[in-house]
């Protein structure tokens, strides 16, 4: 709320975001190749000290979940280029969608 209250970061909110859901989507695959953090550090391209957290992550959200944020994002980025509905509210919407 803070973010967008003071300056308009709603691309960059979803950018962080988007980037994040990424990098756990890569991190599905990598995982069944490899469980050494420095090895999966380099190949998700984040320092070593996140991976454990990116893991935990994981186990939290799995495939479906991070599909569903990935839809919750497209629809989000989409109302907020094509409506003048607020961004407040649009991106509360989507962040309870991804929780």
């Amino acid at each position: 709320e803070n973010m967008l209250s003071t300056d308009r970061k709603e691309m960059l909110i979803m950018t962080i975001l988007i980037n994040y859901f990424t990098t756990l989507f890569k991190l599905i695959e990598l995982s069944a190749e490899t469980s050494e953090k420095f090895s999966l550090a380099g190949k998700l391209r984040v320092s070593p000290m996140f991976v454990g957290d990116y893991i935990q992550a994981l186990k939290l959200y799995g495939p479906r979940k991070i599909e569903a944020a990935f839809d919750a994002l497209i629809e989000a980025d989409r109302t907020l280029k094509s409506t003048s509905t607020n961004s407040l509210y649009v991106m509360e919407k989507m962040l309870i969608r991804i929780m």
